[in-house]
């Protein structure tokens, strides 16, 4: 999956200069926003057309080395085409090349690292980017504890609290169901940035969320990692997962290794059957993208393959029949006799 860069040399852009003293400070003006813009390159006032050629930077192959760099491959722009070239906000996503598929070890088990942040982690292919004093927040606010409800815990500093409950919720904790994805392997590398457990002078109490730590400033702990769409193990595990579904097992249980040696828990040595694999698979994606808005899609898509019956798995769904999509708006039908209503409604 090649990942693409487009930039541009400010040094060579050029500005005009208008003959008459209102133009003059009208673009003096406008220059000086551009200067001061991060996504807005500089461009000739008369024509608004690039002064250079924006270069695309490719970068091919990715790996889950860390010692292995990805091979570089820069070009200029193709000779027919427009001169000017939209790009993306910084601001808003940030891509980085995904050479490594292992956040842990990037840093110490701390919950003042920011793990998830798409500078720290280059495994990261795509992620929306946070900043404390932009949006007050992100999700992972409600898995922040706040001081007063974790006061006393024999392990308070490995617990990402926030002194205000305005900067934690203390709303989430991991579920017992996806804690026991990790009994097989009680020395999975991920635990220590997947939850940590609060150790009360009476005993263990609640198992805190730790993959989005936020960082801790000098007045407080905020939520502020980006939030992660795409990694390279989740590819990965997509790989394994169609590998699976279209019985080849052994390029499936190839992708679903990268991930499992990387987590230190060595390669798959089940059954190979496709349901069983598929099972596997669905819970190595639970146990390696817990927390990453993965696992409720997950689970619907591998209900509809017949891996699962979700109906059997999640405990608020057991017994019920609570349908699992939403239904078609009213007008929505009516504006079309072909579409059918949702089951369940």
């Amino acid at each position: 999956m090649p990942h693409v860069n487009c930039g541009y040399s400010a040094a060579s852009l050029t500005t005009a200069r208008p003959s008459t003293s209102e133009i003059r400070c009208d673009d003096a003006r406008r220059a000086r926003q551009a200067m001061n813009s991060p996504t807005i390159p500089r461009r000739k006032l008369k024509t608004q057309a690039m002064n250079t050629r924006p270069m695309i930077i490719v970068t091919f192959e990715p790996t889950l080395s860390a010692s292995s760099l990805c091979s570089i491959t820069t070009s200029v722009d193709p000779t027919m085409g427009p001169r000017i070239v939209p790009m993306p906000p910084s601001s808003v996503i940030r891509t980085t090349s995904p050479e490594v598929c292992q956040c842990t070890s990037l840093s110490v088990a701390n919950p003042n690292t920011i793990v998830f942040a798409a500078p720290a982690n280059p495994e990261i292919i795509l992620s929306a980017y946070y900043n404390r004093d932009e949006t007050g927040g992100n999700y992972g606010v409600n898995a922040l504890p706040f001081l007063s409800i974790v006061q006393g815990a024999l392990n308070i500093d490995s617990i990402p609290y926030c002194v205000s409950s305005g900067n934690g919720q203390g709303a989430y904790q991991i579920s017992p169901l996806s804690k026991s994805l990790f009994d097989a392997n009680p020395n999975d590398k991920r635990i220590p940035y997947t939850w940590v457990t609060e150790r009360q002078p009476s005993g263990p109490k609640i198992s805190w969320i730790t993959k989005y730590p936020g960082t801790k400033y000098s007045d407080d702990r905020v939520s502020d990692n980006d939030i992660i769409i795409y990694r390279l193990a989740d590819i990965y595990l997509l790989k394994a997962e169609a590998y699976a579904a279209l019985e080849d097992p052994a390029d499936a249980i190839d992708y679903l290794n990268k991930v499992r040696e990387r987590a230190g828990n060595g390669d798959y040595t089940g059954p190979t059957d496709k349901l069983t694999l598929e099972r596997e698979i669905l819970d190595e994606r639970g146990r390696e993208l817990y927390f990453e808005n993965k696992r409720w899609y997950d689970l619907l898509r591998f209900y509809k393959g017949g891996t699962l019956d979700i109906y059997n798995y999640i405990p608020n769904l057991i017994g019920k029949t609570t349908p699992l999509f939403w239904p078609l708006n009213t007008t929505v039908l009516g504006n079309n006799d072909l579409l059918e209503q949702t089951a369940g409604y």
